[in-house]
């Protein structure tokens, strides 16, 4: 560097006077060592020690400078002002150049440091000495200075900030020359770009904090002012302002806009736009399960409740409707899991939400309103599943925790205390856990003020029976198995704490969903005269119900499936008039001694819209089964389960003769088909499982459901062969003609049938409006145009 020095003759003194005044009298934090500095730029630096390290280098030196080995020490106080005045007339363009960081280490410096000059409009800014350039050139090249020019020598101006000093870095960083002429006409066209933006920008915000300030009442007086001076300025600028001038514009709209108080924000604009768009639920996509399982629980940070994604779920809850905005808080119960539909509207309907007809629109709604996400069967057109993104979850705990819905612990997990929200979860840690008795929380006499008990994960249950019937006024009560897995079990070791049932009169939900070890249900049951629901599911070990179920008058929903060692339903069930749903029940072979609910009884009940049978009958059903089920004038669900028992019978069966029969058969047919009964009117879906037989029962051959609107058709395993194809020889001797029927239904399932053998076209041709065909494990079933699902859709 000792070529610079020569050619600046007072550089020397200049590099002087910065180091003395950056040196305070004491020892300086600033000083750093004299090292060599690789090559990089200043940005760092002039952001952390910058100006405030020293009033006198404020704005026009960087922090960093290096103390230099000179004697700078015995400087005095005068010739420090003496030379002042010296660096101020002796600043020049060159010098200026000098001043600007390396930004592209070594090379950079060499290719640039001859030709970059300070722009002819620009301000030249106080000499500022860079370490860098001492220590970047490789050894032997030495840096020269660039000639130097008279004519370009300008006056010092106004000092630059730090921060227009790093924008003038990073423009430089991009390789810009602003004295060649085609950098210049792109810097004209990006700036009218820029101001066209911000044009439209500023307008934007004025508009809308002009339309905030008429909402906010008297706190109006305070921004209006401020408001009408920046629409003045924004006025003169739109007619000869500069980019600068409408960047600062734009900052001091925002700051404007931040007065605007957070709790007339919930409330404003911004909530009417967003009242109808869904979440923006876009994690799960990218994110991996794994990874949302270790997120970290956010309902207890303050900087998450006063995020701005919070703010914007609270505004979308407070959209909606008291009973919509309790559905919601329902959610909140299970900790990061699918959740079945069902359990959701029975709980909404129990409690009062939601009307039956009004809870299905209700779950619609939650879904196009983000809130909660559909999980689908491979590409199924109904949803019977959903799920909570843990990010919605943990706004959603604070929100429940504020309205009392729930006590949540640490973890955002739902606790057993109740005190304050008369609801409570069971967690593994019984009735009421140590540490609220210890602490003196809750008292067993608490109890008695509990509204719902939800086993969300107690795996052995196992209560005083004291303890257990002091729940008096407890009106939902779950104890069973909510999760979608079958394998999360649950068991109990002494069914005796069930006789605490009898006190819960007005519980009107019960479920044990499977609870394994109970072979007999509690006859204490009996006793819960307000039940409406009861729950028995997948109680493998479930033997007997009780005779006097009929005690059970308010009984509307009753679910025994896949209680397998019930052999018979007694016939107490015939006398609750106001079920609706029936599943699991079971039709066997005659027995006088235990008199079973036959289907004939079931025809005593007005209202029952939905049946799910279970028989091991090879026959069934007969033709007195299919009268029975005929006077059920209500039912729009059948399912049909055939069991172990009928497929091993239906082996054992000779082969058939085929399909094919002669005219006097044909004739006989149809004589016992216009005498024989036909399935109740108003069905509209029905699920076949297991069917043993490969031939079509005359009750589900097509011209005796010409008559029924059935939109929903399953079939899923067995022997099952014909869908109608052969009706073009099954009556080739017969000498009238025979119209071709065909089947009304939408939406088709057919799996693991390996005797159906059908191509695409047939089945087009009998099933002329179906939307949605799912087939698994269908071998014979050729050139259907199904996805890798198996699925095919019709839109």
């Amino acid at each position: 560097m000792s070529t610079a020095q020569e050619s600046s003759p007072n550089q020397n003194e200049t590099n002087k006077l910065k180091t003395d005044t950056l040196k305070p009298e004491t020892t300086s934090k600033n000083t750093h060592p004299t090292t060599t500095h690789k090559p990089k730029t200043d940005e760092a630096t002039a952001l952390s020690d910058g100006p405030e390290s020293d009033p006198k280098a404020k704005n026009s030196l960087p922090a960093d400078a290096p103390s230099q080995t000179t004697s700078i020490n015995s400087t005095k106080k005068g010739d420090v002002k003496a030379l002042n005045k010296d660096a101020a007339a002796a600043a020049d363009p060159q010098l200026q150049a000098l001043e600007k960081p390396p930004f592209d280490g070594t090379k950079a410096i060499q290719e640039d440091s001859a030709a970059v000059a300070a722009p002819a409009d620009s301000q030249v800014q106080p000499v500022k000495s860079d370490p860098t350039l001492k220590d970047s050139p490789p050894a032997g090249k030495e840096l020269s200075p660039p000639k130097n020019d008279s004519t370009n020598v300008a006056k010092p101006s106004a000092k630059k900030s730090t921060w227009k000093k790093l924008k003038d870095f990073f423009r430089q960083s991009k390789g810009k020359d602003p004295k060649s002429e085609s950098s210049t006409s792109s810097h004209d066209k990006v700036d009218a770009e820029a101001e066209k933006l911000l044009t439209s920008l500023i307008q934007a915000d004025i508009d809308y904090t002009t339309n905030r300030i008429k909402e906010l009442g008297l706190y109006n007086k305070k921004l209006d002012a401020t408001l009408e001076s920046a629409r003045q300025d924004f006025e003169d600028l739109k007619k000869q302002g500069k980019l600068k001038d409408l960047q600062e514009l734009r900052k001091d709209m925002m700051k404007l806009k931040l007065q605007d108080p957070s709790k007339y924000k919930l409330d404003g604009d911004e909530k009417d736009q967003l009242k109808n768009l869904p979440l923006r639920s876009k994690a799960k996509q990218s994110i991996s399960p794994e990874v949302l399982s270790k997120m970290p629980q956010l309902h207890k940070k303050c900087v998450f409740e006063t995020s701005i994604e919070f703010k914007d779920f609270e505004a979308r809850y407070r959209e909606l409707n008291d009973r919509l905005k309790l559905c919601l808080l329902c959610f909140s119960a299970f900790p990061g899991n699918i959740i079945r539909k069902r359990l959701m509207l029975q709980w909404w309907v129990t409690e009062g939400f939601a009307s039956e007809e009004e809870a299905d629109k209700y779950f619609t709604q939650l879904i196009e309103k983000g809130f909660i996400e559909p999980v689908y069967e491979k590409r199924s057109l109904s949803v019977g599943r959903c799920q909570m993104h843990p990010f919605y979850r943990s706004a959603l705990v604070m929100l429940a925790e504020r309205a009392k819905f729930l006590n949540f612990g640490a973890k955002g997990e739902p606790t057993v205390n109740f005190s304050g929200s008369f609801q409570s979860c069971l967690m593994g840690e019984g009735l009421i856990s140590f540490e609220d008795l210890k602490e003196e929380r809750l008292k067993i006499e608490d109890l008695e003020k509990l509204h719902l008990l939800i086993n969300v994960d107690e795996h052995i249950l196992d209560f005083k029976t004291s303890w257990f019937s002091k729940m008096a006024n407890l009106n939902f009560l779950y104890l069973g198995r909510w999760k979608v897995l079958a394998t999360d079990h649950i068991e109990v070791e002494d069914t005796e704490f069930f006789s605490g049932l009898e006190k819960m009169s007005c519980v009107k939900f019960l479920s044990l969903q499977g609870i394994s070890n109970i072979i007999d249900l509690p006859k204490s049951i009996l006793q819960m005269e307000n039940l409406e629901i009861l729950d028995v599911r997948a109680c493998y070990n479930l033997e007997t119900i009780p005779e006097r179920i009929d005690f059970l008058k308010n009984l509307m929903h009753l679910d025994m499936s896949e209680c397998y060692l019930l052999d018979h339903i007694p016939k107490g069930l015939s006398f609750l008039r106001e079920l609706k749903v029936i599943k699991g029940f079971v039709v066997g072979t005659d027995d006088e001694k235990n008199e079973p609910c036959t289907l004939d009884d079931l025809g005593k009940i007005p209202n029952l819209s939905k049946l799910c049978i279970y028989t091991d009958l090879l026959e069934f059903p007969k033709e007195q089964h299919v009268k029975a089920l005929e006077k059920l004038k209500e039912l729009s669900k059948l399912t049909i389960t055939w069991g172990g028992n009928a497929l091993r019978a239906s082996t054992q069966d000779q082969p058939d003769s085929g399909n094919k029969m002669d005219s006097s058969t044909a004739e006989n047919n149809t004589q016992k088909k216009q005498q024989a009964g036909k399935l109740p009117p108003k069905l509209t879906k029905l699920d076949l499982k297991c069917f043993p037989k490969s031939t079509t029962p005359y009750w589900l051959e097509l011209r005796n459901l010409k008559d029924l609107n059935l939109e929903k058709l399953y079939i899923r395993g067995g022997k099952f062969s014909d869908l109608g194809q052969y009706q073009d020889v099954d009556y080739c001797n017969v000498v009238l003609p025979v119209k071709k029927e065909t089947w009304t239904v939408k939406v088709l399932r057919l799996k693991y049938l390996s005797e159906i053998k059908m191509e695409w076209r047939q089945l087009h041709e009998l099933f002329p409006r179906l939307v949605y065909l799912e087939q698994a494990s269908c071998p014979n079933l050729t050139s259907f145009p199904c996805d890798a699902n198996g699925v095919w859709t019709n839109k």
